[in-house]
């Protein structure tokens, strides 16, 4: 009877720890994945947002979108109000430019395992002034893990 006790405690502490175990390995495959961009959002003018000139944000839920962006400027931009923040991260950032900005090109490069860098370049127009504007992308969804940082070069 007690051998058949210490089997049976036996094996499912074995089955306890294979279950922790794959558990992290999953955790670890999703935070090794690659983080690609999803979707460029090109440049936007958000009137009533709380995003300062030069700044840059992660946004991982609607919350936080919603604390920096008004529902007027996001009805403006249906790709902001329609995120699905399971799947998709929002990197979203602010400049300014002399002149209006006509092209604008988006890189993702992982820079280590926890970090990577978005790269924002843009040109513009001379006749016709930009000031402050917005851009952003969605990538697949970014552990908590993950550092991003912004580099905005004019072109």
């Amino acid at each position: 009877m007690r051998t058949r006790l210490f089997s049976s405690a036996t094996i499912a502490l074995l089955l306890l720890i294979t279950a922790a175990s794959c558990k992290k390995e999953q955790q670890q495959k999703e935070e090794n994945a690659p983080i690609t961009i999803q979707k460029k959002l090109g440049v936007m003018h958000l009137y009533r947002s709380n995003i300062s000139q030069g700044s840059h944000k992660v946004i991982q839920n609607q919350a936080e979108l919603n604390t920096l962006i008004s529902g007027e400027d996001l009805d403006r931009y249906p790709d902001l109000k329609n995120i699905d923040f399971t799947r998709y991260t929002l990197l979203l950032g602010s400049d300014s430019y002399s002149n209006r900005v006509a092209d604008i090109q988006y890189d993702l490069i992982k820079t280590t395992t926890v970090q990577y860098e978005f790269r924002v370049n843009f040109g513009g127009l001379a006749t016709q002034p930009e000031g402050k504007f917005e851009y952003g992308a969605l990538i697949t969804k970014a552990p908590s893990s993950v550092n991003i940082s912004f580099v905005a070069t004019p072109l």
